[in-house]
């Protein structure tokens, strides 16, 4: 959701009060572009434009029908998210298949979670692993690390850890924080590659100092049970104490053990019961 915002605001970094007349002009002369950007001012009220969510819908929707497949996106993550309209999957559906059609990435791999989940659609592995693969080919890490967690799993795909293996690599070599939380998990359990605790905390590390709270859990884990590196309970809880306190339970459920047994810190069965509530 934050994304969509941010794709709003970098829009409109480009106009200013003294050409919105020349933007809705053009808008109604049949320009998407200026049509996704009338909408964006409604949307946030901004260029002295009067906030209107049902005018900043309208605009956008035009926008879409012209071809613009941005305004296209920005409909089916205000849809699907319930983001300061009423949550419609259909709807979310329509403007994510516009977008995809359209040749915007962010829009396949968006109707890829759909259909791997049966938001709005009947449940489709073979279609959500098939849109997956589309975004993935045109760059979109976030497709490649969902593609191969269908490799890993075996869902629309035939199961092939080596094939999964190779779609984590490219995510996370991108910067992809679940790809290298993923690819950790496969050296840690030896799938698809030789078992090797060394690299899953070099990749846990990673996917942590990039924010994916489960990579420090997972990296919390091995510092607890001494695997691949000296047992620490205090980097232990550290790490869980980190991914607890952005809300993960796992971490919460991790830490709340270690009050159980005084590890790393007193042992404290009130603080625990508090974490497992969690």
């Amino acid at each position: 959701m934050k994304k969509i915002l941010v794709v709003v605001l970098i829009l409109l970094s480009c106009v200013n009060a003294n050409n919105v007349e020349k933007v809705k002009k053009a808008c109604d002369k049949g320009n998407a572009k200026a049509c996704l950007d009338f909408g964006a001012m409604y949307e946030l009220g901004i260029q002295g434009v009067k906030k209107d969510i049902s005018k900043a819908i309208k605009y956008y929707t035009k926008a879409c029908n012209l071809g613009n497949a941005t305004a296209c996106s920005i409909l089916g993550g205000m849809y699907f998210f319930g983001r300061l309209v009423e949550k419609d999957y259909s709807k979310a559906k329509e403007f994510y298949t516009k977008a995809c059609d359209l040749g915007y990435i962010s829009g396949c791999y968006s109707l890829g979670i759909m259909y791997e989940y049966g938001q709005g659609v009947r449940q489709d592995y073979y279609k959500a692993a098939e849109l997956y693969k589309k975004a993935c080919n045109q760059g979109d890490m976030n497709g490649c690390n969902n593609l191969g967690e269908m490799y890993s799993e075996g869902k629309g795909v035939r199961q092939d850890y080596y094939k999964a293996k190779e779609l984590f690599e490219k995510a996370c070599n991108a910067g992809n924080m679940s790809g290298c939380y993923n690819l950790g998990i496969m050296y840690e359990y030896g799938q698809g590659v030789r078992q090797n605790y060394s690299k899953a905390k070099e990749l846990f590390e990673k996917s942590c100092n990039i924010g994916h709270p489960l990579g420090c859990v997972a990296l919390g884990f091995m510092y607890d049970n001494g695997l691949g590196v000296k047992k620490d309970y205090y980097k232990a809880k550290e790490l869980f104490e980190k991914a607890c306190n952005i809300g993960i339970g796992l971490g919460c459920y991790n830490l709340a053990l270690m009050y159980v047994n005084g590890e790393g810190v007193r042992q404290d069965d009130y603080r625990a019961a508090k974490l497992f509530e969690k």
